[in-house]
C-alpha cells in the first residue's frame, strides 16, 4: 500500500462493510462508480462508495472501514504517515472538481 511492494505491504482489516441497493441495476446499463474517503482516523478509514446511471439516479451506495493493523503483534497501529498524506492529497483533488 502507498508505494510498498508485495502482500507483505498489506496491513490493514476491512471491519465492516454495508451495501444498500436503491434501484435495480441491469446488466446492461452504463454506470459512474465512485468512492471516497469519508474520515480519516488515527487508525482508520472509512471510505464510502456510490454507483449512479448515467442519468444521474443514485442505485447502490455503501461503506466500508477499514483498521490499520500490524499481523505479527496482533494489534491495531496507527495509519502510515505516507498513506495519510495521499488520502488527503487525493481527497483534496476531488474536492477541487478534478
Amino acid at each position: 500500500m502507498c508505494g510498498r511492494p508485495g502482500v507483505g505491504a498489506v496491513d490493514c482489516i476491512l471491519a465492516e462493510a454495508t451495501l444498500r441497493w436503491r434501484r435495480r441495476v441491469f446488466l446492461s446499463v452504463r454506470l459512474n462508480v465512485s468512492a471516497r474517503v469519508s474520515l480519516l482516523g488515527c487508525k482508520r478509514l472509512v471510505m464510502d462508495y456510490r454507483v449512479d446511471s448515467q442519468e444521474g439516479e443514485r442505485l447502490v451506495s455503501g461503506a466500508a472501514v477499514q483498521v490499520m493493523y500490524y499481523y505479527l503483534a496482533a494489534l491495531s497501529k496507527r495509519l502510515l504517515v505516507g498513506m495519510r498524506d495521499s488520502v488527503i492529497a487525493h481527497e483534496r483533488l476531488f474536492d477541487r472538481g478534478g
